[in-house]
């Protein structure tokens, strides 16, 4: 470990090093981030916690020095990713909660909302069905706040037709909508 760690050093990724019990260390990098956790064979392995340079933290398990397994990624902006990890991506059932007080609860491939999810909207709307790369893909079954049922055809995040005549102006269906700029693709 501490090998590892020291050619690290001579690279200039690692301004320094704490070994704190057995695999357990405190690594500062030299672009301000800081991982505390358990580190093996010279990679971060099991439980930890990355506090990055950018206001960012990533809490959970790690494999071959990425995210696996269950953890949970804040953002600087105060968005929140809850769930599974493979090879450093979200992969998995998760649940991302937007900064618009958006949440989205399903699954996920490669960090974009894939497969079966429901989509809670700040406004009390909630939409459930299946999303392909963020967007609705197929029959989306939405309640509105009032408490309505209505079940529309998304193709790529675009209604396509209604299926039952109770539709509103409602055309377009990427994760949070109300702030397109953000992305379930966070790392």
């Amino acid at each position: 470990m501490v090998k590892k760690i020291k050619k690290d050093i001579k690279k200039n990724k690692i301004k320094n090093y704490e070994v704190l019990s057995g695999s357990k260390v405190k690594i500062l990098y030299t672009n301000g981030d800081e991982y505390t956790g358990c580190f093996v064979r010279g990679k971060k392995q099991g439980y930890g916690i990355m506090k990055y340079h950018n206001g960012g933290r990533y809490e959970g398990e790690y494999r071959n020095d990425l995210k696996n397994g269950e953890g949970t990624m804040t953002y600087a902006n105060g968005e929140r990713y809850e769930g599974e990890y493979k090879n450093g991506k979200k992969e998995g059932k998760g649940r991302y909660y937007f900064s618009n007080d958006d949440i989205y609860e399903g699954y996920s491939k490669s960090n974009t909302a894939t497969g079966k999810g429901k989509y809670y909207c700040s406004n009390g709307d909630i939409y459930e069905g299946y999303w392909e790369n963020n967007q609705a893909n197929g029959p989306m079954t939405k309640i509105d706040s009032n408490g309505r049922i209505i079940v529309q055809n998304y193709a790529n995040g675009v209604l396509i037709n209604p299926i039952n005549n109770n539709i509103n102006n409602q055309n377009n269906l990427g994760l949070n909508q109300a702030n397109n700029n953000q992305q379930l693709e966070h790392n």
